[in-house]
């Protein structure tokens, strides 16, 4: 029956409205060296529970000057972070004066990918990316990613930058993310994963 908690569905019943995103979990740094989500660990979900999962970092501030933030991916319970990775990404500049600029760029990796380059640390410049993770569970095809950051660059230029990341892992199924820099350490910042409902 209707209720104020209920929506119609197209085979005409009635059922509880899905909520698209399914928060799983946030992790605050504070001065970390990495920020890690490994399934089963921590009340972290990342199995084929849903086919999409997606991660999204707000208000990131890092402690070294023109520095990296990168992801690697494991398939061994985190033992490792070193799965095979091909990076290829385009970006669009901005400097103050609104002069803008393009620029592609691709890296070919075992271990850490980069998604956000040349960042700056002052306590206001702060990063942003979002990541989709595609179908990590699975143990016949590759996986893959696809992000999205907005970066305000140590040298005063503000950059859209998105790519996509091709896992070459077949047999294996991804079960953890680890996001880095690539000199120093997440200063400040809200990571959180969210798994995308499937349907």
């Amino acid at each position: 029956t209707a209720s104020s908690s209920t929506v119609l569905y197209g085979d005409n019943t009635w059922a509880a409205a899905g909520s698209g995103l399914t928060h799983i979990k946030t992790i605050t740094a504070s001065s970390s060296s990495d920020i890690t989500f490994l399934d089963g660990t921590s009340d972290v979900v990342l199995d084929a529970t849903y086919d999409t999962y997606l991660f999204i970092a707000t208000k990131i501030t890092l402690s070294s000057d023109d520095d990296a933030v990168r992801v690697s991916f494991s398939i061994d319970e985190g033992s490792n972070y070193d799965s095979q990775t091909y990076r290829a990404t385009e970006a669009i500049y901005v400097d103050t004066s609104g002069t803008a600029a393009h620029q592609t760029d691709g890296e070919a990796s075992a271990g850490a990918t980069t998604i956000m380059g040349a960042a700056g640390n002052g306590s206001s410049e702060g990063q942003y990316f979002q990541m989709y993770l595609y179908n990590p569970a699975s143990t016949t095809v590759k996986k893959s990613a696809y992000y999205i950051s907005n970066e305000e660059l140590h040298n005063s230029l503000f950059r859209l930058n998105y790519g996509l990341i091709s896992i070459a892992e077949t047999a294996g199924a991804l079960d953890g993310v680890r996001f880095d820099c690539n000199a120093g350490d997440f200063t400040t910042g809200d990571f959180r994963l969210y798994g995308i409902t499937n349907g």
